[in-house]
């Protein structure tokens, strides 16, 4: 068929557009907002509960605010951070890696660390303004995955890390993924049915640079992996790396080639009133005792199922408690996600007994909820591999079981912990009684 000068201008005019489109998704964005300072004792205690990271990421992190948070999915992301403030003349760049959130930080905001904010602003604990961008992160080493505690062939929870770009999507066995409620994984959730032999597992990572990385990989509950077919993913950015480093000797400004600006929802904060002295909170990470009045409410007994699994250390678990009662380590359970109520049933305790024909004659026990089970429907618990064979004289199955809320049996004060980062400009506190 043969096109008039017109249709080709058209097309032409067409095909130009669509180009400025594509041109316009992969500029460059910058952010503008304000940065503060605080401290993050590791990173596998920020928000993003990474299991792996690089060496730079405990000196060099940052806590990204609540609008740009993405629910996790910037974690891992690398930012170039300067300084935009008069007094700051003359200071350098630095790229930080997000490994946290800051729940009290607006749009553009960063929570940086200390060597990253005195290098960018020559001064310390204050608030200025900062500019920053995506970048990616100066990494030479192949990517990691991580398999979450408690995983098992029925329910996959895996998290990459050491990547040079952020993650848009990962697939297992080529299956779509979720993410786990509150913390970096990528989850794939069997319901009772096995999915994955953890031996050979096969991973699709697509990067917000649309990059496509294939691997197939073995994996075990709460260890990592690290990737071997990635080589020419690492090989190909090792030009760029290299630029990036010689860049930053020179003190000059690095390029960046992913500005995918994200969508996030505005999470929401919590807080459970308690009438007490008032605390000295000047210093973090310290619990601070308080007396506490229990107050007993009626209970009702719920139905469901009861698994297993182990939590390594009831700070790993979803409600990150800073301190807990020494039969929290084996005495603990994992709540189903329709009654977790954004983490509000932390720290309650459940009497939970088998109902299981196969189960009688055996006691109940006494629980202390640490941990989410995003696996679990209403009524179902996931519970230490002490408290399941207490009450089943089974282990490693699932079986009926029924619970209820009760008084913990605690006999010392309130505690109160400040979180990480915690400061006179925000406070961030958790009671455990």
């Amino acid at each position: 068929m043969t096109r008039t000068s017109n249709q080709i201008a058209i097309i032409a005019l067409l095909l130009a557009v669509q180009y400025s489109c594509i041109a316009t998704v992969s500029a460059s964005t910058t952010y503008e907002g304000y940065g503060t300072v605080y401290t993050l004792s590791s990173p596998s205690s920020g928000n993003c509960n990474f299991m792996s990271w690089p060496s730079d990421a405990t000196t060099k992190y940052a806590a990204l605010n609540v609008d740009q948070w993405d629910e996790t999915m910037n974690c891992g992301r690398c930012a170039e951070v300067s300084c935009t403030d008069s007094s700051c003349s003359g200071q350098s760049s630095e790229i930080v890696y997000i490994m946290d959130q800051c729940p009290g930080c607006s749009y553009g905001d960063l929570d940086l660390s200390p060597d990253v904010f005195e290098s960018i602003t020559g001064q310390s604990y204050t608030k200025l303004g900062i500019e920053w961008k995506f970048v990616d992160c100066p990494i030479s080493k192949n990517v990691e995955y991580c398999l979450k505690t408690g995983s098992s062939e029925f329910w996959v929870a895996v998290q990459p890390a050491n990547f040079v770009s952020g993650v848009e999507s990962l697939k297992i066995n080529g299956q779509g993924t979720n993410m786990v409620d509150s913390a970096y994984y990528f989850l794939i959730d069997g319901s009772g049915k096995s999915i994955a032999d953890l031996s050979s597992v096969s991973i699709s990572l697509t990067g917000v640079n649309g990059e496509v990385l294939e691997e197939t990989v073995s994996l075990s509950a709460d260890a990592c992996t690290e990737g071997v077919g990635l080589a020419l993913y690492v090989r190909r950015r090792k030009k760029q790396i290299d630029a990036y480093k010689r860049r930053e000797e020179q003190g000059t400004a690095m390029s960046d080639d992913d500005t995918s600006p994200r969508a996030s929802d505005v999470a929401s904060a919590t807080t459970q009133p308690c009438h007490s002295e008032l605390l000295d909170i000047s210093h973090s990470d310290v619990p601070l005792p308080c007396s506490w009045v229990t107050t007993v409410s009626a209970s009702t007994t719920y139905e469901g199922y009861g698994t297993v699994y182990t939590l390594s250390s009831p700070s790993s678990g979803n409600c990150n408690f800073m301190s807990w009662p020494s039969d929290a380590t084996t005495k603990y359970a994992a709540l189903n996600v329709d009654q977790w109520d954004e983490t509000m049933n932390c720290g309650r305790c459940a009497e939970v007994s088998c109902t299981d024909s196969s189960c009688s004659g055996q006691s109940s026990e006494i629980v202390y909820i640490m941990d989410q089970c995003p696996g679990c429907s209403y009524g179902d618990l996931d519970l230490s591999p002490d408290v399941f064979e207490s009450i089943t004289g089974q282990s490693y199955t699932k079986l009926g079981i029924e619970w209820k809320f009760v008084d913990c049996p605690i006999s010392k004060n309130v505690e109160y912990c400040l979180k990480t980062g915690s400061s006179e400009f925000w406070v961030a506190w958790q009671k455990y009684s």
